[in-house]
């Protein structure tokens, strides 16, 4: 007969399985519960967070660059167009205020999470040309020549495409060649270089009109919680004001762009915009002196992104670009239209051992094309991609006071930004205010025209952007080349210095002055 303390030992031996058992029963059930599909949390298909590189899965299956041009991926942005209003002293119509879509706005001063970037279904379309009423045929003539003309006394030219806009009148032509085997034509997309800055400059003081923060805010104060800005020795770089980024008066010294470093960068299989912060942990000159340069640009890119919450190009797509039906223009990050047309320059100064030629066929960009490459490091100073035509209605919506690009008191804000010191921008006398300069235009009668807009040259192409308030006229002239940095026939050596942009602008805004 077993002693009590045997009946005890089996008793608790019994209970533990019991117990046991039960609990394996009860893990599995919550297990069970856990799979259940309607647990799993469904990802939004229509949201993405940013990724480095391009997707060779969305290449284009149109492309007609060459077979020795490397094709990259088209970036899913859909474009339209742009809302605002016009700062018109003589308007009497009220606009409808240039409200962004909800999803790209939020509404705290100071986001903590970082952008979200929205993976549109289309791309920008360059294969057409809005349709316009063109011009006078005795203008359009005159157009024609002074292009012909100048581009004809170039050198070291390769392709060149040019509009004029004027109040729903459009003239457009293109000359030369986009790359050896394609010609230039009025839809084919380029870079448009320090142009690009238009756009950053009218984001920022959007977002300013609305609220989001102020032009006396500083870098410190506005990427507070962005971890990559908190990360660097922010010691070495000047806690610079929004305003004194937007007239380039930071004290912030551009690094040398093809420098060991950054050609690093360039040519890194991955890529992120934080990136490019380590290199501005340089010396500095003094706050309040003009010193023009892509950091600038790259510091109001990140303050515009990390305060939206929403990732640049889609902000500039959304503000802007859709509400004007402005279809060919857009701010690549990493990806290039294929059909963009090829740059050409003098290679030694970007990594290669020639001359003048292709700058795509230097052999460091064999992996990341060369546009793709450069974009990385002037990102929202000088990468953005569109034609002559959009560019030329971009200006006329941005300046005019008949435009609806951005809402009257931002104009207002942006046109008397001008600081009293002329300064030089692409060697010719200039006043630069909020990402926008002020130039002179002497014409053939001797009488001058002022106009607003910006310039941009280098890695390959050249580009003006003009708008000239007393004409209500708006200009742009791309190319892929850096023709733009030599004298055209209506300058001479003791002359203030002038490219054949200028001459043409000269000449293009004469014929329409003659007219009025």
């Amino acid at each position: 007969m077993a002693t009590k303390s045997e009946i005890t030992a089996g008793q608790i031996k019994l209970i533990s399985f019991l117990f046991g058992l039960s609990l394996v029963f009860l893990i599995a059930a919550c297990g069970s519960e856990s799979e259940s599909p309607e647990s799993v949390p469904t990802l939004e298909p229509t949201l993405i967070t940013k990724t480095s590189g391009s997707n060779p899965q969305t290449q284009s299956p149109n492309s007609t660059i060459s077979a020795t041009v490397p094709v990259t991926a088209l970036p899913t942005a859909e474009p339209t167009a742009i809302t605002a209003e016009m700062d018109s002293p003589d308007a009497s119509a009220t606009l409808a205020p240039n409200v962004p879509p909800t999803p790209t706005k939020t509404p705290a001063l100071t986001p903590t999470v970082a952008p979200v970037l929205t993976n549109r279904t289309t791309t920008p379309d360059f294969s057409d040309l809005a349709s316009y009423p063109e011009f006078p045929a005795p203008l359009t003539a005159i157009f024609s020549k002074a292009l012909e003309e100048e581009f004809e006394a170039s050198a070291q030219k390769v392709g060149i495409s040019a509009a004029v806009y004027q109040n729903g009148l459009l003239w457009t032509q293109a000359l030369g060649l986009a790359n050896e085997s394609r010609p230039m034509t009025p839809t084919t997309p380029l870079r448009v270089m320090s142009t690009s800055r238009t756009f950053v400059g009218a984001l920022v003081l959007s977002q300013i009109q609305d609220g989001l923060y102020g032009l006396n805010d500083r870098v410190s104060t506005l990427l507070a919680d962005h971890d990559d800005y908190q990360s660097l020795d922010t010691s070495q770089i000047p806690d610079a004001t929004v305003e004194e980024l937007l007239t380039m008066t930071s004290g912030i010294i551009d690094v040398p762009i093809h420098g060991m470093g950054p050609y690093m960068i360039m040519t890194a299989s991955s890529w992120e915009k934080s990136d490019m912060l380590p290199l501005m942990n340089k010396s500095h000159g003094p706050s309040g002196t003009f010193l023009y340069g892509n950091d600038n640009s790259y510091l109001l890119g990140l303050i515009a992104e990390h305060m939206a919450g929403n990732d640049l190009n889609e902000l500039i797509q959304a503000e802007f670009l859709e509400p004007l039906s402005i279809k060919a223009a857009f701010l690549p990050e990493i990806d290039t239209p294929s059909s963009i047309a090829t740059p050409y320059g003098d290679q030694s100064q970007y990594g290669g051992s020639g001359g003048f030629g292709d700058l795509t066929q230097i052999p460091m960009y064999s992996k990341i094309p060369f546009n793709e490459a450069d974009s990385r490091v002037s990102w929202p100073g000088a990468s953005a991609v569109s034609t002559a035509e959009s560019m030329a209605r971009w200006a006329y919506e941005l300046y005019s006071s008949k435009g609806l690009a951005i809402k009257p008191e931002v104009r207002s804000q942006q046109i008397g930004s001008f600081r009293p010191e002329t300064i030089s921008l692409a060697a010719a006398p200039q006043k630069y205010g909020f990402h926008i300069a002020q130039k002179e235009h002497l014409l053939s009668d001797g009488t001058s025209v002022s106009t607003y807009g910006h310039p941009g040259g280098g890695a390959g192409y050249a580009s003006v952007m003009f708008y000239a308030p007393s004409l209500d006229l708006s200009i742009s002239i791309l190319s892929n080349s850096d023709l733009g940095h030599l004298l055209g026939t209506c300058a001479s050596r003791t002359e203030t210095w002038l490219s054949p942009l200028d001459c043409m602008t000269r000449r293009f805004l004469s014929a329409v002055a003659d007219q009025s």
